[in-house]
């Protein structure tokens, strides 16, 4: 009897460590499985994050900005009463001006032009009936003459910001012509229609 039992023991302990062994063998393709699976879930959590990384970067929107309108400079330019009462002033301070200075260059028309030893000149009429005889370099008041040729007279005209600009005057002797004809043939036609008058109102007293 006690034979037998101790056989018994025997099995049971031969037998124990096999049956530990079949266990952890059965449960190891469970974390096997687990562990696959935890894998593949970070695999495709890394790519996903290196597909997100690689993807284009958004471009920022960018607004333009509107062009700032810069203000011309406006000059006020006096009268030409007022700059000729300065010149006025200016000559009694003893002060040193052309009879040109108070006149703009679009206040002035070219009536002729004359050759001197000293080179070109021209006779300029300014827009209040004055005549003078102009020169290279004579000064004006928003400018000077620049150059005198037969037919026609080159000025320079100051502009703001230090900038200038060229102006030509041309003089046609033709057109002069033309015109004084035509301010002749109209001041006897003036003169006629008052002589007439004059007979018709003598007439009219001798009734």
């Amino acid at each position: 009897m006690n034979k037998n039992i101790f056989l018994l023991f025997l099995t049971v302990l031969l037998l124990a460590p096999n049956f530990s062994l079949a266990q952890q063998t059965k449960q190891t393709p469970k974390e096997t499985t687990t562990s696959s699976n935890s894998t593949n879930s970070t695999n495709s959590t890394t790519s996903t994050t290196s597909t997100q990384s690689l993807s284009a970067p958004k471009t920022k929107k960018i607004a333009k900005r509107k062009p700032i309108a810069v203000k011309e400079e406006v000059i006020e330019i006096p009268s030409l009463a007022d700059r000729l009462n300065q010149q006025r002033l200016a000559l009694r301070r003893g002060e040193e001006r052309e009879q040109s200075q108070p006149y703009l260059i679009e206040e002035v028309t070219v009536n002729g032009v004359y050759k001197s030893v000293e080179g070109y000149g021209a006779f300029l009429k300014a827009i209040n009936g004055r005549l003078f005889f102009a020169y290279r370099g004579m000064l004006f008041y928003d400018g000077e003459i620049l150059q005198i040729d037969p037919d026609q007279v080159i000025f320079q005209q100051n502009l703001p910001k230090g900038k200038t600009k060229q102006i030509i005057k041309a003089y046609d002797p033709s057109a002069l012509r033309s015109s004084t004809i035509d301010k002749d043939k109209e001041t006897k036609k003036k003169k006629t229609q008052k002589d007439d008058e004059e007979s018709e109102d003598a007439g009219t007293k001798d009734e």
